[in-house]
């Protein structure tokens, strides 16, 4: 029948489609985990600032949580890049 107004359309056909795509990415608990950092019983309890102003850190837990950090910032550099990629 004639409704009179547009007619909706599926679009899920082409839902794959690198135009009708967008990902979100989540900072907190996502993308780094905060609140094992700052706030965990297991994590280091970090502080806001740089790792050489954490002095309720030892020499090692500093140490260790920085190159956790690393690990973690290298990963989501690299998610970022590829989720950012045409055709990714």
């Amino acid at each position: 029948g004639s409704g009179g107004g547009p007619r909706p359309r599926n679009s899920q056909f082409c839902f794959d489609a690198q135009d009708q795509t967008a990902v979100i990415f989540d900072w907190d608990d996502t993308l780094f985990p905060t609140t094992y950092a700052f706030e965990s019983d297991d994590g280091p309890k970090l502080r806001i600032g740089p790792m050489a102003k954490q002095d309720h850190l030892s020499a090692g837990e500093k140490a260790c949580s920085g190159r956790a950090l690393m690990k973690c910032a290298m990963r989501v550099e690299r998610l970022l890049r590829l989720g950012g990629a045409p055709g990714a």
